[in-house]
């Protein structure tokens, strides 16, 4: 699943786990620039 936001802080707190699901969240103002959340609640920025 992926989803075009503008990332900032409170995206980031809010993204939620989804059991067995990892999903990636692209910027739409900083090309190539997103966050992977992952099923166990963790959060990698690249």
């Amino acid at each position: 699943m992926v989803t075009r936001r503008k990332i900032n802080e409170k995206i980031l707190r809010e993204a939620e786990s989804k059991p067995g699901i990892s999903y990636q969240i692209f910027d739409t103002e900083v090309t190539g620039f997103a966050a992977r959340v992952h099923p166990k609640q963790s959060l990698h920025q690249f």
